[in-house]
């Protein structure tokens, strides 16, 4: 496989891959934001990266 066929693909998987690693990222980050507003904005648990 040419250089030049290699690399649009490799290109496209990287985008495919950060657009749903940001996807997850976005809404871990508003499932939490609703988490800790519905318990109450006072104790708000600190963030873990599982």
């Amino acid at each position: 496989m040419p250089f030049d066929a290699v690399l649009p693909v490799l290109g496209t998987c990287f985008v495919v891959a950060w657009v749903f690693i940001g996807g997850l990222m976005v809404s871990d980050t508003l499932r939490d934001a609703r988490r800790s507003r519905v318990d109450g904005a006072s104790d708000v648990p600190p963030h873990h990266f599982a």
